[in-house]
């Protein structure tokens, strides 16, 4: 979804009988004033769904719950605290992969996961929503979960740094959410003085600077050795980090203007958190640094 109507447009040509909303964030909002005006271009999917299909709703999210109203299709909540599918009793185990109890309708089971972070018991619990809705029996959903992992590079991915430091490579995408989410994983996770290696939010228009701002002062709640901007919008973060207290704050314009900064910082037990919009290409820096292998968690 990048500009209104987009949504309405596909749905009419895919004419989906079964739809997921997660929640209505800023992604892409470049084109939109604002998360409201986000929320009701993601309502075109589930007003498009047919009576008889099924609509996916996260019952956490009191917006997103409320689109139930705007469609003739059979609605399932999902969720963490509430919903007809929760992922609940949600741990984290010291490699920071998720597990859960799936409750459903039809009974509860526990589920463990190779996921990296609390954030994506979201996802696992909308996941368990279509599976069950679509027949698929408890047994069966838990397997599925435990083998499952990601075929995607770059999404909250471990992989190992020259000198014996680590890295979470989640630079395939960025928005204020998914920032948010990465810096939720590094604080719950416990690691102490991270390195930060946060390149700029793109496709957010007139919220770029504010919402920057506010991601620089959530990362600098995280105490880092060291947090380097990457990209001419990551400015106002690096700025906002300082003003809250973080003393190694750097801005630089390209991936690998970085280098030496963070290779400098890098010490046995070091972990960096590597997280951008695409574009900046982060990738290119965790691979000089000795990222380019990912290995299991």
């Amino acid at each position: 979804m990048n500009r209104p109507g987009e949504i309405a447009a596909l749905a009419r040509m895919s004419a989906p009988t079964a739809g997921v909303v997660l929640n209505a964030g800023l992604a892409h909002a470049w084109k939109f004033r604002g998360r409201r005006d986000v929320a009701r271009e993601k309502t075109d999917l589930i007003s498009g769904l047919p009576e008889g299909g099924w609509a996916f709703l996260n019952q956490d999210d009191r917006e997103v719950w409320g689109f139930r109203a705007r469609t003739r299709a059979r609605v399932l909540g999902f969720g963490r605290q509430s919903g007809d599918v929760r992922a609940g009793s949600v741990r984290l185990d010291r490699a920071g992969r998720l597990s859960f109890i799936l409750h459903t309708p039809a009974g509860s089971a526990p589920v463990r996961t190779r996921l990296l972070g609390g954030h994506n018991a979201w996802n696992a619990a909308a996941a368990g929503a279509v599976a069950w809705a679509m027949g698929m029996d408890l047994r069966e959903i838990s397997s599925r979960f435990r083998t499952f992992s990601s075929p995607s590079p770059m999404r909250m991915e471990r992989r190992r740094l020259a000198g014996g430091a680590s890295a979470i490579v989640d630079c395939y995408n960025s928005n204020p959410g998914s920032l948010h989410a990465a810096l939720g994983f590094m604080r719950d996770s416990g690691v102490k003085k991270p390195v930060l290696v946060i390149g700029e939010m793109r496709e957010l228009g007139s919220h770029s600077a504010r919402e920057h701002a506010s991601a620089g002062r959530d990362a600098a709640s995280l105490h880092p050795a060291l947090l380097v901007g990457v990209g001419a919008g990551a400015w106002p973060l690096v700025a906002s980090a300082r003003s809250a207290g973080v003393r190694e704050a750097v801005w630089v314009r390209n991936a690998l203007d970085a280098l030496d900064a963070v290779s400098g910082a890098l010490r046995r037990g070091t972990t960096v958190l590597f997280k951008a919009s695409r574009a900046v290409e982060l990738e290119r820096l965790a691979a000089a640094l000795g990222g380019g292998a990912r290995h299991a968690v």
